[in-house]
């Protein structure tokens, strides 16, 4: 079970650092795209730089994510959650999160 937590119920906080980090990085990364234009650094070297520097920035906000949240569930690992319905009733879901995927995206394999 993935643990309630202040972090989660109030997570206006965190969703304002999470797209302020991500604007920081997107940042971050068109300036580094025109440095590697600029240099005439070869496409695809530029595009396999940028990819790494993107990792980079990504375990920077899941190091984040997971400091607040927790470490998410691996893909096949089963976990449970319960919620409060629109109407206000108690809901009770378990499954994996490619399980909780097809569900809210109605996807049918």
């Amino acid at each position: 079970m993935y643990p309630e937590s202040a972090h989660s119920s109030l997570s206006s906080p965190l969703n304002a650092l999470i797209k302020k980090k991500l604007r920081e990085h997107a940042l971050i990364l068109r300036r580094s795209a025109a440095s590697l234009r600029d240099a005439g650094v070869s496409e695809a070297d530029a595009i396999s730089s940028l990819r790494a520097q993107k990792e980079m920035l990504l375990r920077e906000v899941y190091g984040i994510m997971t400091s607040t949240l927790g470490v998410i569930p691996k893909p096949d690992e089963k976990f449970s959650w319960d919620y409060i319905d629109k109407d206000g009733k108690v809901g009770h879901w378990e499954g994996t999160p490619c399980e909780f995927y097809k569900v809210c995206h109605n996807v049918h394999v």
